[in-house]
């Protein structure tokens, strides 16, 4: 058991170092930009989404423009901080990623007359 436990500390700490590593590559590249799309391609495959999550936290310290769609919303969703408050990052959903945003937030779309614009407000607040 003993042994089992320290062969996964070692894969984590391979993981975290190849998502650091990953991330650093990208970032020098930032400054060159006039905007980055995240998520077209990406796939959810932990290291990378890590990766992403890193490359997302150097953009919105330059100001950079985002457009997160596809698996950047996957990103997204689960991390609600990454966009909360940073106004140059444009989500594009569709039906299905806006309802897990929404949920994401706890709007669920089913609520009663009256109760939509507190939904809305809700899904506001994911900006």
């Amino acid at each position: 058991a003993a042994a089992a436990a320290a062969a996964a500390a070692v894969t984590a700490a391979r993981r975290a170092a190849a998502s650091r590593a990953a991330a650093a590559e990208v970032v020098k590249w930032l400054p060159r930009l006039d905007a980055l799309v995240i998520g077209p391609g990406l796939g959810r495959d932990p290291v990378l989404v890590d990766a992403v999550r890193h490359i997302f936290e150097a953009a919105k310290e330059m100001g950079l423009p985002l457009v997160v769609d596809a698996d950047g919303l996957y990103l997204v969703t689960n991390q609600l901080g990454l966009v909360h408050g940073y106004t140059a990052a444009v989500l594009t959903p569709n039906v299905n990623e806006l309802k897990r945003l929404a949920t994401a937030v706890g709007a669920t779309g089913e609520g009663k007359q009256g109760e939509e614009e507190e939904e809305e407000e809700q899904i506001r607040r994911i900006s």
